[in-house]
């Protein structure tokens, strides 16, 4: 039996922005970031596809993904919900069906109500206390989730794109065998947003793997700004370019044959 590989993200899972590469008609290129579905041609999904970490780490492992293709984004909770276990309920998906299942955490408050305009009523210590429980709530849910795959036989791997979830000590105590570090030229990051920053970087200069930010800094280019921004186009994405996909794929892949061993 050919298993698979169960594949659980937001956006930086879903593909956005890889469209961009394809030199189809009509890109909806702009000045900062945006989405609008009804501007998605078919075609560019399809391309999206082809290039994004899951259909990567498939190709790598010889084997075939299984994504959550409801649509772009997705908090972490309610995505688990939907796209795996009422898929689970309905027998559409099989514990038995994949060998691994990967989970890239997203923005914890996607799963609050209010999200973020509700974040915006508190204040600094308030802010730090939902986030925290928040945390917790959504790791003890993940880790609940988790165990049931892994009883099932499934190897099991974790990353974030922010680092408030990798930093919570219950992560530290739960996850620690589960957790995937990307790697960038020979540096760990314990998050996606250790190296992709917040979008507001400024890039003076580039060269074709590389840019050189305002502050002096030279990195390789990992997201759709790097390669844009000096274009005049999507100026602030800071979502994973194909480069950024390889990365991910590859840290995956380091870390599953690590287990391996």
């Amino acid at each position: 039996m050919e298993k698979g590989i169960l594949c659980l993200g937001c956006s930086y899972t879903w593909g956005e922005g890889l469209y961009f590469y394809s030199e189809l008609e009509g890109l909806p290129f702009k000045e900062y970031h945006s989405f609008d579905v009804s501007e998605m041609r078919e075609v560019y999904d399809v391309y999206r596809k082809k290039y994004r970490w899951p259909r990567l780490l498939a190709n790598k492992l010889d084997s075939w993904e299984y994504t959550s293709d409801i649509g772009n984004g997705g908090a972490n909770i309610q995505h688990y919900i939907y796209c795996v276990h009422e898929k689970l309920l309905s027998g559409q998906i099989k514990y038995s069906d994949f060998d691994y299942f990967i989970w890239q955490f997203t923005d914890v408050m996607r799963d609050v109500p209010g999200g973020y305009e509700y974040l915006e009523t508190l204040n600094p210590q308030q802010t730090f206390e939902k986030v925290e429980e928040e945390c917790k709530r959504q790791l003890i849910f993940a880790d609940r989730v988790l165990k049931k795959w892994e009883s099932h036989g499934v190897k099991v791997y974790t990353f974030s794109w922010w680092d408030d979830l990798v930093k919570h000590e219950y992560y530290k105590k739960h996850f620690s065998e589960r957790h995937v570090d990307i790697e960038i030229e020979n540096k760990q990051y314990n998050s996606m947003s250790g190296f992709l920053q917040t979008g507001k970087e400024k890039i003076t200069a580039e060269t074709d793997t590389h840019v050189l930010l305002e502050n002096g800094q030279k990195r390789l280019k990992v997201c759709i700004k790097d390669d844009f921004q000096l274009k005049g186009f999507q100026k602030n994405d800071i979502h994973l370019n194909k480069a950024g996909h390889q990365i991910i794929t590859n840290s995956i892949y380091k870390k599953i044959n690590k287990n391996l061993i």
